[in-house]
């Protein structure tokens, strides 16, 4: 699915695969986009929980509390590399614990993409961007069919959507598209 950045990517996965889940685990070093999205799915479906492994001075969750937090009804949602640090996590090895558990798992790969050998197969959503990489801003992807399964795009209006979209292009970025309304 190409998006008109990671932050679109990041919120199409994890929006994606919410559906049925009453748990989403992540990391308190996840990406503001990755955190915001989370944040924005437990608000908006009743019964789902966000639970925040620790990091140890910026450390990867340990495997006991990986597995800990994983069952049938979860997503784990990490970042490969961190934004800030460069901390690489060992995101290989959590999708075989979370396909021994059941459950999926959502990787934030934008700081990954050119910096460590990227495998897209593991995962039930990996999110890249092409500035990480020298290609142009306004342009990622995510990928997975599965992310699609949970996601319905609402493009209301007709002519007056169209003016409303004539009338703001002289303040949008090119290669940036509106996004699209998600239920």
């Amino acid at each position: 699915v190409w998006t008109s950045g990671g932050t679109e990517a990041l919120n199409l996965a994890v929006h994606g695969l919410a559906r049925g889940v009453r748990r989403i685990v992540t990391t308190g070093m996840a990406h503001p986009a990755l955190s915001a999205s989370i944040a924005a799915v437990v608000a908006r479906l009743e019964g789902v929980e966000r639970v925040v492994l620790p990091t140890p001075r910026g450390a990867a969750p340990d495997d006991e509390a990986i597995d800990a937090a994983l069952g049938p009804d979860t997503i784990l949602a990490v970042s490969w590399v961190n934004h800030e640090t460069g901390t690489i996590w060992p995101v290989g090895a959590w999708a075989e614990r979370c396909q021994r558990a059941g459950a999926r798992i959502v990787v934030d790969a934008c700081q990954a993409l050119g910096k460590v050998p990227v495998d897209a197969s593991p995962f039930d959503g990996l999110v890249v961007a092409a500035p990480k990489i020298g290609g142009p801003a306004g342009a990622a992807a995510g990928t997975r069919e599965a992310i699609l399964e949970g996601l319905a795009a609402v493009d209301l209006g007709g002519a007056t959507d169209l003016a409303a979209t004539l009338r703001d292009a002289a303040r949008a970025v090119a290669g940036r598209p509106r996004g699209a309304v998600l239920y």
